[in-house]
């Protein structure tokens, strides 16, 4: 070869490298991912629609599978290994996919998945399927919100390299199809998935106690268990695990035990127990978790002084201590300057000085209500520049509402409600241009607050002026308030309804109640807020009629109606099918109840009282609905039998069919309403024996069925446990015969018990509910009377400590049974106008709490036993009309009675009669004594004697009577009944 060819050859040879590379396509940065992986994810995507909205972003699998990215490896979501290529992480949180995970789906030949994220998608309620065991080498889980449920898998505890879990669902949507976590499953988590560093579990339905090996965790960071209806104690060795960073177990009500002493360098940041059952004191050792931002401890069951140790805890941007029995004074916060949200309501907490509050400049929202702070609203509040939500109330603030206030401009909540504050309402409130919700119920402001200063606040949403004696001016004809969802006018001087109403149509929750609005319904006023309105109250009122004639109330999605003390006329409106508390006693609704309500499947409320209705009741009527609690049509003219049929009403509380013409018999299935608390059947045409069957209801505390046509002897119990919780029962003015129950005295239990034990062991089914503003129609007030010899007193409390008898004006005979005295709760007993003989027991004495005896208008003989002067209560005390005989005891209230307790006793004497003990003759009446003798040995005066002392429950309220006629007095005894629903 020649030298020039040779050097030629050798510098081809020399570029050839260099050539290859510039005919070939440059190098990949990283492997393509596999076709097979790539065909997954497509049929992944593929199994399931879409459906995008506001909430989700479809962006990220749109161009899957498109021409221009055939590496699915660049696909939206998809993360690969930078070395072999494969799938390791996949994120499709919020990515709009709808429909079922099936056990098939190709996501589980993705086996060298770390990471996994399909949380916020809709899963249609599928369950997880247990395929998901396949992957193996998961460290990431997340299908939180995605709308999953029934069982999660078991097998979810063999991905044994997890470190984040994530299974939380959406709070409403598990309402109707709940993920549940089994016990057993719960606890395999935690024994098999060691490395767990988060841990979310928000309101699965676990029912079950945490595993104590949840403190074997010791690298988990956060641990969330809301709601889960978790039950026992929450270890105290989980707040010491050594990196736990978060922990929230709120809303589990049955989870309970102690916050542990605190070890120094705690890494916790957040502790959350919000309404659980946790008790005991707060540690000092607390002021050691000296990173904690968070601290929620509302609506627990914490008591006991919260230590001053907290103020160590300087970093906290979070502190709620509400809704607990907390007590003492409230250390100064003032170092924790980080706080920007505060709330210490609804404690014992005592009254001081909370100038300090003043100098935490960065607080948002302060919430005290409920602590005394007796005093003006704090000057110092002045210097809260960003607060957006102030609360103060039931906090017995005086004075007048302070200008400065109004400079608080960031505030979008003013709660003032339940206070002494007086004044007028200022007119610099229309400065508070944020102002969404302003709350100033039941204060003593007063004056006149103009229609335009409201028109300002175009924010506002919830305006709550009920229970002041201020009036609401419209100076300008075509002012409008801003779109109200809540409208509180309540005892406002309203003489029309408001022209701003017009423009209303977002309400859902408005009072009226208490002013003085007459006439006619406006047909406009039925036009507002028609798609919107669940609560109306336009009671004691003096309205008339609706202008638009109609059998059906417009709006669709009322709950609450109360058209109560007012004049309303014309048949009963049909209301809608949404309605739970339908109220229209105290007004003049004629002819027929309508069938048509028997269809309400939801409702919780029926008074129809003290009308002028008429006819027969529906048949339908008590099986009207399930929740049905209260019923009430006493005092109308309903005729006919009782409805026969009450087996669905499983919730009935009360039935009030009082004051009627109603007859027959009582409807046997009465007794299948095992919540039946108060049965008032009396002032009828009831023809019956006595129900005995009623004794196995287990509820029942009052029966009354006075006035009727009762008949025949009471009999025997049917069981040794009948009526056990029965305390005031009326059977007077029947037709029953034989002796005195005495069997049943002995079983009436809740008559044996002092009024602590009583309201004890009452509480249990009879304990108040509270309800909030939007939903609460107010108090439910209905009265029984029982004929008594006396005079007219309201018990407030007889849900919790009344107990009576009354079987007076009947046909009993024979003797009264010694074991009545051992009824010991007992307040008043009447047992006149019976055929009794034989002697008044001594064991009355034993009954220290009685107030009213009546044993008048029987053949009772022997003396009147001295036991009876240690009933220190005794107001009422009449045997006038027997055979007794011998000395009047002398001593405690005995020296208080007059003769007219005495009357007709021939063989009585003593004082206060004229007759002394020994002497035959007798003095003839007094003209003191002619004009007492419609009651009995009792004078008004002499009434209020033994009422001093408090242990009695009742409470003179009033006395009137024609002194011209007074054997023409109807003698009351009215109680006054509060139900809470």
């Amino acid at each position: 070869m020649a030298p020039s060819s040779k050097c030629l050859f050798m510098l081809l040879l020399s570029l050839s490298p260099l050539l290859m590379m510039a005919n070939s396509s440059p190098p990949a940065e990283h492997p393509l991912c596999g076709d097979h992986e790539k065909l997954a994810l497509l049929q992944f995507k593929q199994s399931f629609a879409i459906e995008t909205s506001e909430f989700c972003d479809f962006s990220r699998v749109e161009s899957w599978g498109s021409e221009e990215s055939r590496d699915c490896c660049s696909w939206g979501g998809v993360h690969c290994d930078k070395d072999t290529g494969h799938v390791v992480g996949l994120d499709l949180s919020s990515g709009c996919l709808f429909g079922s995970l099936s056990p098939n789906s190709t996501l589980f030949s993705l086996v060298h998945l770390q990471e996994l994220n399909l949380a916020k998608n809709h899963f249609n309620f599928s369950e997880i399927p247990s395929s998901l065991a396949r992957l193996t080498k998961l460290k990431y889980l997340n299908f939180s919100k995605s709308f999953f449920s029934g069982q999660i898998p078991r097998e979810i505890s063999m991905l044994a390299d997890l470190r984040s879990l994530d299974l939380s669902v959406d709070n409403v949507s598990s309402v109707e199809h709940p993920s549940e976590l089994s016990g057993p499953v719960f606890k395999s988590l935690i024994q098999n998935l060691s490395r767990l560093e988060e841990l979310h579990l928000g309101w699965l339905t676990i029912n079950s106690a945490i595993p104590h090996l949840m403190a074997n965790l010791s690298s988990l960071r956060s641990l969330l268990l809301t709601d889960c209806g978790l039950h026992g104690d929450l270890p105290e060795r989980v707040f010491h695990l050594p990196n736990l960073h978060f922990l929230d177990a709120r809303y589990n009500q049955d989870l309970t035990g102690h916050f542990p002493e605190f070890p120094s360098g705690s890494p916790l940041r957040s502790l959350k127990v919000t309404g659980t059952s946790l008790s005991g004191q707060l540690p000092g050792s607390i002021g050691a978790l000296n990173l904690l931002g968070e601290l929620s401890i509302k609506d627990c069951r914490f008591s006991g002084s919260v230590p001053s140790s907290i103020t160590n805890l300087t970093q906290l941007v979070v502190l709620d201590l509400s809704n607990n029995t907390l007590s003492g004074r409230i250390p100064s916060l003032e170092n924790l300057t980080e706080l920007t949200y505060l709330t210490l309501d609804t404690n014992n907490f005592t009254s001081g000085s909370f100038q300090w509050i003043g100098r935490l400049t960065r607080l948002t929202t302060l919430d005290l209500s409920g602590i005394a702070l007796n005093s003006e609203i704090p000057s110092s509040f002045a210097n809260l520049s960003r607060i957006s939500y102030l609360g103060l109330g039931f906090c017995h603030l005086r004075g007048h509402i302070p200008p400065w206030l109004m400079n608080l401009t960031h505030l979008t909540g003013l709660q003032l409600l339940f206070n002494d504050l007086e004044g007028p309402i200022p007119t610099s409130l229309s400065r508070l241009v944020n102002l969404r919700y302003l709350n100033l119920y039941s204060n003593m402001l007063n004056g006149t607050l103009s229609l335009d200063t409201l028109t300002h606040l175009k924010q506002l949403s919830i305006l709550h002026l009920s229970g002041n004696d201020i009036m609401l001016l419209h100076n300008s004809a075509n002012a409008t308030l801003s779109k109200l969802i809540v409208l509180g006018l309540s005892k406002c001087n309203l003489n029309r309804f408001p022209n701003f109403l017009r423009s209303q149509d977002k309400l859902e929750w408005m009072d009226l109640s208490y002013n003085g609005i007459s006439g006619q319904v406006p047909r406009w006023f039925l036009s507002i807020s028609r798609g919107t309105l669940q609560y109306l109250n336009i009671s004691h009122n003096r309205l008339t009629e609706f202008e638009q004639q109609s059998k059906f109330f417009p709006w669709t999605r009322l709950h609450t109606i109360d058209l109560r003390f007012n004049m309303f006329r014309g048949p009963v409106l049909i209301p809608p099918a949404s309605s739970l508390y339908f109220l229209l006693s105290n007004n003049k609704f004629m002819g027929e109840v309508p069938p048509m309500i028997c269809n309400l499947e939801s409702l919780v409320a029926l008074d129809l009282s003290y009308n002028r209705l008429s006819g027969m009741l529906p048949t339908c009527l008590g099986n009207i609905s399930g929740s049905l609690s209260i019923l009430n049509l006493r005092s109308n003219n309903f005729q006919g039998p009782i409805p026969r049929n009450w087996t669905n009403a499983r919730s009935l509380k009360m039935v009030d069919l009082s004051q009627n013409r109603l007859e027959g018999q009582v409807p046997r299935s009465l007794a299948s309403c095992e919540m039946l608390e108060f049965l008032d059947l009396g002032d009828n045409l009831v023809n019956d024996t006595f129900p005995s069957w009623l004794g196995t209801s287990p509820r029942l505390s009052i029966l009354i069925l006075r006035s009727n046509a009762f008949h025949g002897p009471i009999g025997m119990p049917k069981t040794k446990s009948d009526f056990p919780k029965l305390r005031i029962i009326d059977l007077s003015h029947n037709q029953f015969t034989g002796g005195l129950p005495s069997e049943y005295f002995q079983l009436w239990e809740a008559m044996k018990l002092s009024d602590k034990k009583l309201l004890a062991y009452m509480q249990q089914s009879l304990m108040p509910t509270t309800v909030p503003i939007y939903t609460y129609y107010g108090d439910y007030d209905y009265s029984l009377s029982m004929n008594n010899k006396g005079i007219q007193m309201v018990y407030m409390k007889i849900l919790d400590v009344l107990t009576a008898i009354d079987l007076s004006a009947n046909q009993f005979e024979g003797e009264i049974p010694e074991t009545i005295g051992n009824l010991i709760g007992l307040h008043a007993l009447n047992l006149s106008h019976n055929v009794l003989t034989g002697q008044i027991p001594s064991s009355l004495g034993n009954i220290e709490v009685l107030e009213s005896l009546d044993l008048s208008q029987n053949k009772l003989t022997g003396r009147i036993p001295q036991q009876l002067t240690q009933l220190n209560f005794l107001a009422l005390f009449s045997v006038s009309y027997n055979l007794l005989s011998g000395p009047i005891p002398k001593g405690g209230q005995f020296n208080t009675f007059l003769n007219n307790s005495y009357l007709e006793n021939s063989g009585l004497c003593g004082s206060p009669l004229s007759k002394e003990c020994g002497d035959p003759a007798s003095s003839p009446p007094t003209k003191e004594d002619e004009d007492s003798r419609f009651l009995p040995g009792l004078s008004w005066q002499a009434v209020v004697i033994g009422y001093g002392t408090g242990l009695c429950v009742g409470l003179v309220t009033g006395l009137a009577f024609d002194r011209r006629n007074p054997r023409s007095l109807f003698m009351l005894l009215k109680f006054k009944v509060t139900f809470f629903l």
